[in-house]
C-alpha cells in the first residue's frame, strides 16, 4: 500500500514560536502506508529537521535491518520448561513487557521491518537531503518505570478484560447508519444508469457524481472495520498457535495486510484506563510538544504515532515546561498499596496459625497454583517448540 497522491493530506500544520511550521503527521507504527507516507512528506517538503517519536535507547531502530548484526550462527531459541517459566516470572514481575513482546511477536509474524518503519523511512529521506534527525520521546525505560510505579495492578486488570459497551454501541451505530448511506447512494446510482440507458444525457453526470460518493463511502466502511480487523486476524493467529496449527505465509499475509489498514483507525477514541492514558500519552504528548517546538528550523516534519497528534495541538499553544518537568521524574511508588500488601502477609501467617479453614484454603490455593503454572509452562513450552520448527521448515 503506497502513500497518498497528495502527501500533505492528513498532516496538521503549527506555527513556531521562531516563525517556521511544523509538518505534524500521525502514523501507525506497524503500517507500510505510514512509511510511505512519512518518505513522501519529507521528500515533498525538504525539511531543515524531521523529528521522530523516538528515545535514544531506541536510535538503533532507525537503521536499516539489512545493517543490524546478524544472530549468532547455530543459535537455536531455548525452549524448555526453566527458560519459559523464568520468561513467565519476568513479564508477572513487570507487567510492562508484553509491550515489547506484542511488538516482537508481529515482527517475527509478518515480515523484517515492520515496526517503527514510517521512522526508518523519514530518517531515511532526511539524511538523503541533509536534514538533522531528532528524536523527541522520554526515555523507554523511564515510560516503563512510571507505567510499573503508578498503574495500579487494578487498571492493568481491567485494561486486558474489560470492554467498552458504550465504545461498541457507538461503533455499531456508526457502521448501520453509513451503511444505509451506502444503500440509499448505491439504489440511486443504479436508477442514474438505468437512465443512462434510456438515452437521457444528463444522467451521466449523476453517475459521476454518485460513483464518486460511493467510494468514499467505502472507504469509510473500510476505516471502520480495521481495528476489528485486526483484532481477528491476531485472534486467529493466537488459536492457531495454541492449537498446534501451521501460521504458513497466506496467514502472514493477511497479518501484513490487517496492520497495513491500522493507518485507518482513529486511535483517538479507543479506551484507556485513566492512569493508563496518562503515563503513556498524555506526558508524552507534553514532552513530544516541547521537543518539537523547540527543534530549529524554518520547516520541521514531525513524525509521532496517531495517538499523540491530537494531545500534541492540544498542548502547542501552552507552557508545556512544568508538565515536562513532571512527566521526567523519576516515580514514587504510592505508600497506601505497599502497607496494604505488607498488612496482607503479615495477617496471613497469623491467621493460618490460628483457623484450620485458612490453612486448608491457603494450601490448596497453593497447590492449585502451582499445578497449574506447571501445566501452563509445559503447555507453552511444547507450543514454541512446534511454532519454532514450523516456521523453519516454511521459509
Amino acid at each position: 500500500m503506497g502513500a497518498p497522491a497528495d502527501p500533505l493530506a492528513a498532516v496538521a500544520r503549527l506555527a513556531k514560536p521562531d516563525g517556521g511550521t511544523v509538518y505534524l503527521l500521525g502514523t501507525s507504527h506497524c503500517s507500510h502506508h505510514s512509511a510511505a507516507h512519512a518518505a513522501a512528506l519529507v521528500r515533498a517538503l525538504s525539511p531543515s529537521a524531521v523529528v521522530v517519536e523516538l528515545c535514544e535507547s531506541r536510535r538503533h531502530m532507525l537503521r536499516p535491518h539489512a545493517s543490524l548484526p546478524p544472530p549468532p550462527p547455530h543459535e537455536e531459541p531455548s525452549h524448555s520448561a526453566s527458560s519459559v517459566l523464568s520468561s513467565l516470572s519476568s513479564l508477572l514481575a513487570d507487567w510492562t513487557e508484553v509491550i515489547s513482546l506484542q511488538y516482537a511477536g508481529i515482527e517475527r509474524l509478518s515480515a523484517n521491518g515492520t515496526t517503527a518503519n514510517e521512522f526508518r523511512a523519514a530518517a531515511a529521506e532526511a539524511t538523503r537531503l541533509g536534514a538533522a534527525v531528532v528524536l523527541a520521546d522520554r526515555s523507554c525505560e523511564l515510560t516503563q518505570r512510571r507505567l510499573r510505579t503508578l498503574v495500579p495492578t487494578s487498571e492493568v486488570v481491567w485494561s486486558m478484560l474489560w470492554e467498552d459497551g458504550a465504545f461498541a454501541r457507538d461503533q455499531a451505530y456508526r457502521r448501520m447508519e453509513r451503511a444505509h448511506r451506502a444503500q440509499a447512494v448505491s439504489a440511486e446510482l443504479l436508477d442514474a444508469a438505468d437512465r443512462v440507458a434510456r438515452g437521457e444525457s444528463a444522467a451521466a453526470d449523476d453517475c459521476v457524481r454518485l460513483s464518486r460518493t460511493l467510494h468514499e463511502l467505502s472507504e469509510v466502511a473500510v476505516e471502520d472495520t480495521a481495528s476489528e480487523y485486526a483484532d481477528a486476524v491476531l485472534g486467529e493467529l493466537l488459536r492457531r498457535f495454541w492449537c498446534y496449527e501451521l501460521i504458513g505465509e497466506p496467514e502472514r499475509a493477511r497479518l501484513r495486510e490487517a496492520l497495513d489498514g491500522l493507518h485507518r483507525v482513529d486511535v483517538t477514541c479507543l479506551p484507556l484506563s485513566p492512569t493508563l492514558r496518562k503515563v503513556l500519552l498524555d506526558e508524552r504528548d507534553a514532552v513530544l510538544t516541547e521537543k518539537i517546538r523547540t527543534t530549529p528550523g524554518a520547516r520541521v516534519v514531525a513524525v509521532v504515532g496517531k495517538a499523540h497528534v491530537r494531545g500534541i495541538c492540544d498542548l502547542w499553544d501552552k507552557d508545556t515546561s512544568a508538565l515536562c518537568a513532571s512527566a521526567l521524574e523519576e516515580p514514587r511508588s504510592p505508600v497506601a498499596p505497599r502497607v496494604a500488601a505488607a498488612a496482607m502477609v503479615l495477617s496471613l501467617p497469623l491467621a493460618a496459625y490460628k483457623y484450620r479453614a485458612v490453612r486448608v484454603g491457603l494450601g490448596v490455593s497453593v497447590g492449585a497454583v502451582l499445578v497449574g503454572g506447571a501445566w501452563f509452562t509445559l503447555a507453552l513450552r511444547d507450543r514454541l517448540r512446534f511454532f519454532e520448527e514450523s516456521q523453519n521448515r516454511v521459509r
